[in-house]
């Protein structure tokens, strides 16, 4: 009978999202309006880690975009 050994792994040292690079890209879009688009790639190991920080850039410059304009970041603008 073998005698079974517990001990802890070492870790993966897992990356940080500040430390993802994502391509940006600038487009023009049909208005005339220069707008930022981040570009993924589906095949990475690290795929889930550039979703999220491209998820997150963008919710920033939407809760920016929010505040400029209601004076609150939560706060959609208001339908005329």
């Amino acid at each position: 009978m073998t005698k079974p050994v517990l001990r802890k792994l070492s870790p993966r040292k897992k990356q940080s999202i500040k430390n993802v690079a994502l391509e940006r890209r600038r487009i023009t879009d049909e208005n005339g309006r220069t707008q930022t688009i981040y570009r993924l790639d589906a095949s990475s190991g690290h795929f889930d880690l550039q979703f999220s920080k491209a998820f997150s850039l963008s919710v920033a410059k939407a809760r920016k975009e929010n505040k400029r304009l209601t004076g609150s970041a939560d706060v959609g603008r208001r339908k005329k």
